[in-house]
């Protein structure tokens, strides 16, 4: 594990965290003291690959024994939201290196609220980023996600921020058809998706959109104002299913249709043979079983043969 120095290491033994609001994360600045100078350790901390893939139950040898694993797991968070507090303009790349390679929903959350809390600075930055990643639909879905809380959050950058997602989206040939629902849902919680309804027509007649994300043109246009649902069939309403699911469902209807049917799925009668009868042995059948081994088993002595002499016990046939 990688060493760290104080203050940064007291985040290893700090507390657990709660998924709340930015409002309620504690003060790291003022309470530990942080300064630009700690960045690259916390940046190093949110990175921690043993940390991030820490088992607290079952510790880890190379974790310091002094440590306890149900606080030390928390540091990597703990980390990442003193980059927010600290306005650390690094975060960015460090946080695509992350969503790339770790699959964590606490990332997913709180990566924009961290990039909230840095601000208007990294817009561009934001949005250039956007604009590269936009064939990976996790990571881009994310940073859309954080430069619409930068809009809401400072009106200042608002018409910029609308400006890098329309940028964006007109590229939504090669763009993942996540992430132009993603723009999409953006620009109509920024409401600008009025101005920039060209475009998003064009994103979906193109069928570049991942309606269940955000929906189906017709349902945009209804809840623009602009038609009524009198206007649509309820096929047009009705989302388009994403190439991949699409192909999910047809291969488990081959699936399907290769099976076999039994006759018992489809009511007819069974063949009693398929069932072993599990009756137990008649008492009569036991003895004829043992008088068979008794005929066959020509020792004499206990258990043997009745001698030659003796009268026999059968009873004579009438």
């Amino acid at each position: 594990m990688q060493t760290y120095q104080s203050p940064v290491s007291q985040l290893l033994s700090y507390t657990n965290c709660q998924p709340v609001d930015p409002e309620e994360w504690p003060n790291y600045i003022g309470e530990f003291g942080f300064t630009e100078a700690h960045i690259p350790d916390l940046l190093a901390l949110m990175q921690d690959e043993l940390l991030l893939t820490l088992n607290p139950d079952e510790g880890s040898p190379e974790l310091d024994a002094e440590l306890d694993p149900e606080l030390a797991v928390w540091g990597p968070i703990h980390a990442w939201r003193a980059l927010g507090q600290l306005q650390a303009m690094e975060f960015l790349d460090a946080a695509i290196g992350f969503l790339k390679s770790h699959d964590l929903d606490w990332a997913w959350e709180e990566f924009p609220d961290v990039l909230m809390l840095i601000g208007p600075p990294i817009i561009e930055s934001l949005g250039a980023a956007i604009k590269t990643e936009a064939s990976n639909d996790v990571t881009s879905i994310t940073l859309v996600e954080s430069l619409q809380r930068i809009a809401e959050t400072f009106p200042e950058a608002r018409d910029r921020s609308i400006t890098l997602i329309n940028d964006v989206l007109k590229g939504y040939e090669q763009n993942h058809d996540s992430v132009n629902a993603s723009l999409i849902a953006a620009l109509l919680k920024l409401n600008a998706a009025t101005e920039s309804l060209a475009i998003i027509e064009a994103a979906y007649q193109a069928e570049r959109v991942d309606e269940f994300y955000s929906g189906t043109w017709a349902q945009l246009q209804i809840d623009l104002g602009l038609k009524t649902k009198a206007d649509f069939t309820e096929a047009e309403l009705t989302p388009r299913m994403p190439p991949a699911l699409a192909e999910m469902r047809a291969t488990l209807a081959t699936l399907e249709r290769m099976r076999k049917p039994d006759a018992f799925s489809r009511g007819l009668p069974l063949d009693p043979r398929m069932f072993p009868s599990s009756k137990p042995p008649e008492f009569g059948d036991m003895l004829t079983s043992q008088q068979s081994q008794v005929n066959q088993d020509p020792r004499k002595g206990f258990g043997g043969p009745q001698t030659s002499g003796k009268k026999s016990k059968k009873k004579k046939k009438r």
